[in-house]
């Protein structure tokens, strides 16, 4: 859980508005979809003034149409209220959001769509068999997209790989961490270090490579390398629990005097 010392309540909401509206759009559109969203370090302007000017004129136009369509706001209703546990208001991991926090609040934008269809289509004898088409069309459609899909969700290092970050726009500083981590699990721990130094040049203040460094000198039983690693970490987060207990275990002893 993150406290309102380690994000603030105006990049909170901000975050949460985003949210929103991406997964609004993903949903209508699922293009450039990942295992892994992070945290804006600092969210522009535009994107959360066109976020909310967005959501705020369709709750507006919405609430004017509910009068004779009422299941516009039972369906977005459904989507703003089931959502907002998990906006990031309460922030809970480091993700920025997730597809699958998306479950049950786009219940609530699947009424609007098979109700909203139904209600632009006219009402002729072929409306049935139209309509029929249509969602048998949606269905082969999403059908073929999670087919292209497969090939990134075949294993963890497909998922994690250069290919995955260009196809699914996962940022290159979590690929290579990721990437480095299933290596080292896998006992591969030379190129694990190699996207370790790869995610420290991305990031050079964050000490989190250092450490995964240090592990995997130690791993291979290198243990001045691994001082060195942990050194670094402490040098960009003195507060490293971590990295200082592991350094005070591995540091030489100094013989007692008689």
């Amino acid at each position: 859980m993150f406290g309102l010392d380690e994000l603030s309540l105006p990049n909170r909401v901000l975050n949460a508005l985003l949210s929103y509206f991406d997964y609004v759009r993903l949903t209508v559109w699922p293009v450039g979809l990942a295992a892994f969203y992070s945290l804006p370090g600092r969210i522009p302007l535009w994107r959360s003034s066109l976020a909310t000017l967005a959501l705020v004129g369709l709750t507006v136009a919405i609430l004017r149409a509910a009068r004779r369509r009422p299941f516009l706001a039972v369906g977005w209703g459904w989507y703003l209220v089931t959502l907002l546990p998990v906006s990031g208001l309460i922030q809970a991991g480091v993700q920025a959001r997730a597809d699958r926090f998306t479950y049950l609040p786009s219940i609530g934008l699947f009424l609007l769509a098979a109700w909203g269809v139904a209600e632009l289509v006219p009402r002729r004898r072929w409306r049935t068999a139209l309509l029929i088409v249509a969602a048998i069309g949606a269905v082969i459609g999403c059908a073929l997209a999670t087919r292209s899909q497969l090939r990134h969700w075949k294993n963890t290092m497909a998922l994690w790989t250069r290919a995955a970050m260009i196809e699914l726009r996962l940022d290159e500083y979590s690929a290579h961490m990721q990437s480095g981590s299933v290596l080292h699990g896998k006992g591969r721990f030379a190129e694990a270090r190699a996207h370790f130094d790869a995610a420290a040049r991305l990031k050079p203040g964050s000490a989190d490579p250092h450490v995964c460094l240090a592990l995997a000198f130690s791993a291979e039983g290198n243990a001045d390398a691994a001082m060195a690693a942990y050194r670094d970490a402490l040098r960009l987060d003195p507060n490293n629990d971590l990295a200082r207990r592991a350094l005070d275990a591995l540091a030489p002893r100094r013989p007692e005097k008689q």
